[in-house]
């Protein structure tokens, strides 16, 4: 083996020669010219993906930078996804051709929820929001403000969501969005609303009670398994929402509904359970700007950060196939037949129900429904699956 000759035949370590080799003045513009390409490197990310209105942003979001937004090569609008600091996910679509623009917040609750002793609160609840917030409280000034300047809105209850919605020309978005927001910031849920809200709940009921759909809707979580929320009366009315113990008029009846209300409120309707969508004229960074100084006062904590599950079956235990037989309000013969699928929402790019739901009710030569129409007995025939459901 050779040896060294400075060192006595030991071999110099790498720390040591790299001490001796260590050239200030040789190896400081390297290391300066590395810093400048890594920091010019970035910046042409930057410039790439967001605006200069977004840079401000990029701490809150840091955690879903990796998020892309797949869309159609038609497709000439901008999308963009991004965390506002309390948790609430938006995707915000810039679309400088549109005519009219719009917002949707949909919440993770639904009639599931509902005490058992208040059917149909998250319903009412929904009736409330309309109703007036700390910054706006005039109860008429959010649906007058679009009916004035050609907008709409919409709302709606179900199983596990409930989804606000509104429509409006572009010039007047950004105080209808912010008007909006205070639903879910700061809504006053005030005492004098409660009775007349809880007749606008029991006006729907009455309707519901002339119409075959949601009759035999109720009819079907009449025979579901009473431990399963499923079982429950969703749409509620003055009997159910007003069932207080106390004599006398609807508003003593109504004593206990608007504390379990803002009870309700503060359990579920936290922002990390929201989901907002938006849809404008403006910049990608505009939009952005707009969203969070509306709906970063949602509040974050307080309440349950996810969704309820359940885990009772939806037929009863040991239950068999059964049919029931209802007499429908119009002259229609419909037979419905119905079965229990595991939940498939996790799964929705497999779109299994989606093949089946195909296979069932296709009508080509020697299909189900092409003998039966053959032998007169059907005049169509459809088939569907629930996928979005979180309970099987």
């Amino acid at each position: 083996m050779r040896q060294s000759p400075k060192n006595g035949g030991r071999s110099m370590s790498f720390g040591a020669w790299l001490a001796t080799a260590w050239r200030p003045h040789l190896l400081r513009p390297f290391v300066l010219l590395m810093c400048m390409f890594a920091v010019a490197t970035m910046m042409v990310a930057l410039f790439n993906n967001m605006d200069w209105k977004s840079f401000k942003h990029l701490a809150f979001d840091s955690g879903y930078s990796h998020v892309k937004v797949i869309k159609s090569e038609s497709d000439t609008r901008d999308y963009r996804f991004f965390v506002l600091p309390n948790g609430l996910q938006v995707l915000a679509v810039s679309d400088p051709t549109a005519d009219r623009v719009a917002a949707s917040m949909d919440v993770s609750v639904g009639h599931f929820s509902d005490p058992a002793e208040l059917p149909g609160l998250a319903h009412f609840l929904e009736h409330m929001l309309f109703m007036g917030s700390k910054k706006y409280p005039d109860e008429n000034q959010y649906s007058a403000f679009l009916a004035q300047h050609g907008g709409s809105s919409n709302a709606y209850t179900a199983a596990e969501n409930t989804n606000y919605q509104f429509e409006i020309t572009p010039e007047f978005f950004r105080p209808a969005l912010d008007t909006f927001a205070q639903f879910f910031v700061a809504p006053l849920l005030r005492d004098s609303s409660t009775v007349r809200e809880v007749k606008a709940v029991e006006n729907e009921h009455i309707k519901n009670l002339q119409s075959d759909g949601w009759r035999m809707q109720q009819l079907k979580k009449s025979v579901c398994n009473p431990a399963h929320p499923n079982h429950k009366f969703g749409t509620g009315n003055q009997q159910t929402l007003c069932n207080s113990t106390h004599a006398g008029n609807v508003a003593n009846r109504c004593r206990g509904t608007l504390a379990a209300l803002r009870k309700f409120y503060k359990r579920h309707y936290v922002a990390s359970r929201m989901r907002l969508v938006v849809i404008a004229k403006e910049s990608m960074g505009e939009i952005e700007d707009m969203v969070r100084e509306s709906f970063s006062a949602v509040p974050a904590d307080g309440g349950l950060k996810e969704p309820e599950q359940w885990s009772a079956p939806v037929r009863p235990v040991g239950a068999r196939a059964r049919m029931v037989r209802f007499v429908p309000i119009t002259d229609q013969r419909l037979l419905t037949i119905s079965w229990q699928l595991p939940p498939m929402y996790l799964e929705f790019r497999q779109k299994a129900a989606s093949y089946l739901s195909h296979l069932v009710g296709h009508e080509s030569k020697g299909s189900a429904a092409a003998v039966l129409k053959e032998r007169g007995l059907i005049e169509s025939l459809s088939s569907g699956a629930e996928t979005e459901a979180r309970w099987g």
